[in-house]
């Protein structure tokens, strides 16, 4: 019984709502705060070094993508991301410059 309410608690809506609203709230106060955002991006740098954690992110996002239903959201989310006038137009500016570059590059073109 104490499972079930448990597990209905973590899938409600409104939990989950609230949930989000406490983390972003944290997060916005602590990137607001000098100090914990320099140890942050100190942190992050460590881990974008660490051979350890990028080993352990590579096996967490394989283990994740093959989880059906979260690759279902992904892809919803790719799609939700892909529509946005300010992301397209950034991916075609990205791909036109590229484009350009390519065509510039004379080691390329010696191909």
């Amino acid at each position: 019984a104490v499972s079930d309410l448990v597990n209905n608690i973590l899938e409600s809506k409104r939990f989950q709502g609230a949930c989000q609203k406490l983390l972003k709230t944290l997060w916005d106060d602590l990137v607001q705060d000098p100090e914990t955002l320099q140890q942050i991006i100190h942190l992050l740098q460590h881990a974008v070094e660490s051979k350890e954690i990028q080993e352990a992110v590579q096996r967490l996002v394989v283990t994740l993508l093959r989880d059906p239903e979260l690759n279902e959201e992904l892809t919803k989310l790719v799609v939700t991301v892909a529509k946005e006038t300010t992301v397209s137009d950034a991916v075609q500016e990205l791909l036109t410059n590229s484009a350009h570059n390519a065509l510039n590059d004379a080691d390329l073109l010696d191909h």
